[in-house]
């Protein structure tokens, strides 16, 4: 059985370009407007296995200082049935709080692990700086309304 997936190239500085992870593999490709990827369904993630859900551009307004940690908040404030803050791993949270604005440009790729127990996920976020240099890597569990 094979799975299509459909992804749009990101655009910046006026240069399309993709770079993606999917099922623990890497690809890349330059001056991208639409690509499809096709995987047969044994390349794609095993129960228990991190899928790949999305990417994001890392919007610093959601990142927060509370108690001398640094947070990404995941949700609205006072959403109900939502994410908490994710803690950021110790080294980022340093360089945040020595300079907010080295975080402008970054990127987030977010995953997601099923769990054995009923109604409970894994939500995994590596970081990639404005260069797609991994940063680190921060996840928490997140339990299904």
């Amino acid at each position: 059985m094979k799975k299509t997936i459909r992804l749009a190239g990101l655009v910046v500085a006026g240069v399309a370009a993709l770079s993606f992870t999917f099922a623990g593999t890497s690809y890349a490709k330059d001056s991208v407007a639409n690509s499809t990827l096709t995987v047969n369904q044994e390349q794609t993630s095993k129960p228990g296995d991190y899928q790949y859900v999305g990417s994001d551009w890392l919007n610093t307004k959601d990142l927060f200082v509370k108690d001398g940690e640094v947070y990404l908040r995941l949700a609205p404030e006072g959403a109900m049935d939502a994410p908490a803050p994710l803690l950021l791993p110790k080294h980022l949270g340093e360089k945040y709080l020595k300079n907010p604005k080295a975080f402008s440009g970054w990127i987030v790729h977010r995953y997601v692990k099923y769990l054995q127990f009923p109604n409970l996920q894994e939500l995994r976020f590596d970081f990639h700086d404005s260069k797609n240099r991994y940063q680190g890597t921060a996840s928490q569990p997140y339990w299904l309304p």
